[in-house]
């Protein structure tokens, strides 16, 4: 999310200061009521160059993972996937069927699998 114009509206009790970067995310906490919240928003809306301000960290930060950099087109072009999608959840009544005819991985399970000792 971090990677897109987007301001993250959080809410509860964790220290969103520690994991993200300043001024990038919207806190219900920070406001008395939920009507002030909401002219907040409306606010951000009307006005680019306070929505804009929410964005300036990015001048100064590098966002990473754990394993590097951030590979933003994952998870969050994953996530707007499948809330734009009509794909219906499966059930699947056997998992052996599914798996050995279905499943995308990979069959030559027997290459990668150590024998176990007698």
């Amino acid at each position: 999310i971090c990677s897109y114009y987007i301001i993250p509206v959080v809410r509860g009790s964790a220290d969103y200061s520690s994991i993200a970067p300043p001024h990038s995310y919207i806190n219900v906490e920070d406001f008395k009521t939920p009507e002030e919240l909401a002219n907040y928003l409306i606010y951000l809306d009307k006005n680019d160059t306070a929505y804009m301000e929410y964005f300036s960290w990015k001048k100064d930060h590098i966002l990473m993972n754990r394993f590097g950099w951030l590979n933003h087109a994952t998870s969050f072009c994953s996530l707007c996937h499948k809330l734009h999608s009509d794909k219906r959840e499966k059930i699947y009544y056997n998992l052996t069927e599914w798996f050995l005819r279905e499943a995308q991985c990979n069959k030559d399970l027997n290459r990668h699998t150590i024998p176990s000792s007698s």
